[in-house]
């Protein structure tokens, strides 16, 4: 009996550690589980919940969707506001007359489309490509309309069916509540130039100070397209003849006085006009004109004139200091001029051509008005101009457009 008690004992023990193994081991196996279903479930539930990427866009991409969406929608609505004043000027110009779209430019005139495109394509484009990489970075928001008159007759009449003054002392005019040029182009397309100039620096910059404002666009009546077509070079006009004769009379006053009083008054509006005109060309051979509109930009609060900002360009605070420059440089001018120019100008508003004023060069050389001998009648005197006389004598007057004029004929400004 105590041998079979002894082996039953042994049996039992060995009976429970099987069974407590068992349960370690399935222990064990829970607690794996537990831990492993508890990683498992919480992987799950963030890969159900967290959308993927392609339903959240980053930043970069929204604000580039926003900004896609606004651009499209202000081009369409520009479109919009073309097309609509398109058919308003259809209405109120004569019938004869043609409207195109061009945006944002509408375009008018007693011409055909095919010789507003033309325009369009020769000069205003080109222009406003260059002043945009020089000076303008805000596009128009609205619609410009440009009207070209091929006479003076045409010029009234457009403006008679517009309900405007007459303005006809003037070869052409912008109109900053319309946004509107209407210019005499038999006047030379400097005047088509000038106006543009003007409305598209309203549109960059609505506070331009007056006296840059019509410097700039002054500047812009005979000027040069540069060969790349990203620069418009302003070149020597009638104008500068007047403010030097103004500097040798001792009548010039200060650009401190340009800048700050009235401009353009009535006693000396032709002469403001030359000043402002003389003085951004000046800023434009010493390559300082670009930096001083972008300055007087982004300084408007707080320099209305822009004289400080000019006074920085110049590293002076003496204003004076900068008159001196400039009158030295216009008298250095003077002395350097050739003389063809001096006699071009001094016959400019007499010379009577057998031609328009406007005349075809690139187009076919060998037929055109300089290939041949032509007279021309100066106070009573006759002049046998041959054909290399007068390129040798003229090619400088040949505009970006590859034409020679006679810019403002008569005297006649911009306004």
């Amino acid at each position: 009996m105590a041998v079979s008690e002894v082996s039953l004992k042994a049996a039992n023990v060995k009976n429970n550690r099987w069974f407590f193994l068992a349960i370690d081991t399935v222990t064990f196996i829970y607690r794996r589980f537990l831990t492993i279903a508890t990683v498992t479930l919480v992987a799950i539930c963030y890969a159900v919940a967290a959308p993927g990427p392609s339903l959240i866009p980053s930043t970069a991409s929204v604000s580039h969707a926003i900004v896609r969406e606004f651009a499209v929608s202000k081009k369409s609505h520009l479109r919009d506001a073309c097309h609509t004043l398109a058919a308003d000027l259809h209405r109120k110009l004569p019938k004869d007359w043609s409207v195109a779209v061009r945006g944002p430019f509408v375009l008018g005139g007693d011409y055909d489309e095919a010789v507003l495109e033309q325009h369009y394509q020769q000069t205003i484009e080109p222009t406003a490509r260059a002043l945009r990489v020089q000076y303008f970075d805000h596009l128009p928001t609205g619609p410009i309309t440009i009207l070209l008159c091929s006479s003076q007759d045409s010029y009234r009449e457009c403006h008679r069916r517009l309900n405007e003054k007459e303005r006809s002392e003037y070869s052409g005019i912008y109109s900053r509540t319309n946004r509107r040029v209407v210019v005499n182009i038999s006047d030379g397309e400097g005047v088509l130039a000038h106006e543009l100039t003007h409305a598209l620096a309203h549109a960059d910059f609505p506070d331009l100070p007056e006296w840059l404002d019509e410097g700039l666009a002054s500047l812009h009546e005979e000027c040069e397209i540069s060969s790349d077509g990203m620069r418009l070079v302003g070149l020597d006009n009638w104008r500068c003849h007047e403010v030097l004769a103004s500097l040798q009379a001792k009548q010039l006053r200060p650009v401190r006085d340009l800048a700050a009083e009235r401009f353009a008054a009535t006693s000396r509006a032709s002469l403001d006009y030359a000043h402002a005109r003389s003085f951004c060309l000046f800023l434009q051979k010493r390559q300082l004109l670009e930096p001083f509109y972008r300055k007087c930009r982004a300084r408007n609060d707080t320099d209305a004139t822009g004289l400080n900002s000019l006074c920085e360009l110049f590293e002076t605070e003496d204003c004076h200091k900068i008159d001196d420059q400039f009158h030295r440089w216009l008298r250095g001018g003077a002395k350097n001029d050739n003389w063809w120019r001096a006699a071009w100008m001094s016959f400019e508003n007499v010379v009577e051509w057998p031609m328009a004023s406007v005349l075809s060069f690139r187009s076919n050389p060998e037929t055109s008005f300089v290939s041949q001998p032509r007279l021309m009648s100066c106070r009573g005197c006759c002049l046998v101009l041959s054909r290399d006389f007068i390129r040798k004598c003229f090619f400088s007057r040949f505009d970006f457009v590859g034409r020679i004029q006679l810019p403002n004929r008569g005297g006649k400004s911009c306004f």
